[in-house]
């Protein structure tokens, strides 16, 4: 346990010729959606590999959790 309320990861996903996509993700201690609270850094960081992978691959995958004030 310690007092941490938020983190926030940088992934950069580079592409066989060369190319870089950066995806930034975070995570909240208040909107952790049933997540455990304590595993902030693994979800943020997640969240960032997700994003940079979606964008060099062209594949624009995004999770329900982050889209549900858009439904």
């Amino acid at each position: 346990e310690t007092d941490f309320e938020y983190a926030e990861f940088r992934a950069v996903a580079t592409t066989e010729d060369g190319k870089e996509y950066s995806g930034f993700g975070s995570a909240h201690v208040d909107s952790q959606d049933g997540d455990d609270p304590h595993l902030l850094a693994e979800l943020a960081e997640t969240r960032a590999m997700k994003r940079a992978t979606a964008w060099a691959t062209g594949v624009g995958v995004t999770a329900m959790s982050e889209m549900k004030n858009s439904l």
